[in-house]
């Protein structure tokens, strides 16, 4: 589980485009266990602090004037993210160094002049 919260700037190329710049900061944990044949308890854990940076292309009327669509990009870069392995032997934290990259996809419905419904994927 995550949380993520920025702030967002979007710009008016020519109606109905609009360039979109999001940045944000996510923290999110994950954890996996596993038994090994030796029957000691193996366990790692993830943990990521890291601020994103979300450039995108928007229409704010895209096939009709009721529909919003989004296509956009993701790239996150690691603040304080580390990963811990440990059985009974050993208790290990490490840094992680990455860089995180995806895609950003959306569509809605466009209910007012400054008011959409989203779906994002």
């Amino acid at each position: 589980m995550g949380y993520s919260a920025g702030a967002l700037l979007r710009f008016l190329v020519k109606d109905p485009l609009r360039i979109e710049l999001g940045t944000s900061v996510l923290s999110a944990t994950s954890s996996g266990k596993t038994d090994l044949p030796n029957g000691d308890k193996f366990v790692a854990t993830g943990k990521f602090l890291e601020t994103t940076v979300n450039p995108a292309f928007v229409f704010t009327s895209c096939i009709s004037s009721r529909l919003f669509c989004k296509f956009g990009g993701v790239f996150g870069f690691p603040i304080k993210s580390t990963i811990t392995v440990n059985d009974s032997s050993f208790n290990e934290t490490a840094p992680l160094n990455y860089l995180r990259l995806g895609g950003d996809l959306a569509a809605g419905v466009n209910i007012a002049k400054s008011f959409s419904i989203i779906g994002v994927s």
